[in-house]
């Protein structure tokens, strides 16, 4: 396909059940399988507790970058966010990955020594 082409090596990521307080980091790897450099304009989090980071710096045809994103495991309970990416792709310059799962309460057991 020509132009700019964005592909993603999955669009869910499903922390499974986290500790309250817990890693709530995950990473998406992007992949412009285009002819056309792509350009990532903007990443978006659907809320104050999801916050992603990604380069801006364009990503030359059959390379890669990470979009790494945070969740914040400070609320107890199930969730499932967004976050929306904005590019000059060909086809879908606008894409959606997602992320969910459980923070549990933190743990008040001691391990046996």
């Amino acid at each position: 396909m020509l132009g700019p082409q964005l592909s993603v090596d999955h669009e869910v990521h499903d922390y499974g059940t986290v500790e309250k307080g817990g890693n709530g980091h995950c990473k998406f790897i992007v992949t412009n399988t285009g002819t056309e450099p792509l350009i990532i304009s903007k990443c978006e989090g659907s809320c104050g507790c999801t916050v992603p980071e990604c380069s801006m710096k364009p990503i030359m045809p059959n390379e890669h970058s990470e979009i790494l994103v945070k969740y914040d495991t400070s609320r107890v309970g199930p969730f499932q966010k967004s976050v929306t990416v904005f590019s000059n792709c060909a086809s879908t310059p606008i894409l959606e990955l997602r992320v969910k799962g459980q923070v549990a309460a933190a743990s008040t057991q001691r391990p046996t020594p």
